[in-house]
């Protein structure tokens, strides 16, 4: 259950409010034994949670967001990147089965579900 805290509490670490801030930190020093691998383990939830709370309704929650992006995109660059080198190879490979596919001719697809053609032999 740990790991749906962390998006929160990393948010919580970049509030405008020292005494927010020095809480949340101290319970985020507590919990995680290791907050390097905790956050590049869970980097995507946090994305989200963070991404979320920029265009939120406080003010609070949108700066802690912005400034905690910040520091995310720092410590988690390798991590992103893998990422968006998975799903590019991912689409890349949906992209080329979509272009072979649309290769294909109308007419060899239309002749495959007629009867066989039939070679006639003279006697």
């Amino acid at each position: 259950m740990l790991h749906y805290m962390h998006a929160p509490l990393i948010r919580y670490q970049y509030d405008p409010n020292p005494r927010v801030r020095e809480a949340m930190a101290a319970i985020w020093r507590a919990l995680v034994p290791e907050p390097r691998a905790a956050v590049e383990a869970h980097w995507d939830a946090i994305a989200r949670e963070l991404l979320g709370e920029v265009g939120g309704r406080l003010w609070r929650n949108r700066e802690a967001a912005c400034l905690g992006l910040a520091d995310l995109l720092q410590v988690c660059l390798g991590c992103i990147l893998k990422a968006v080198v998975d799903s590019l190879i991912i689409w890349r490979a949906v992209i080329w089965s979509l272009m072979i596919w649309s290769y294909m001719e109308p007419h060899n697809m239309e002749s495959s579900h007629t009867e066989p053609h039939r070679v006639h032999l003279q006697d």
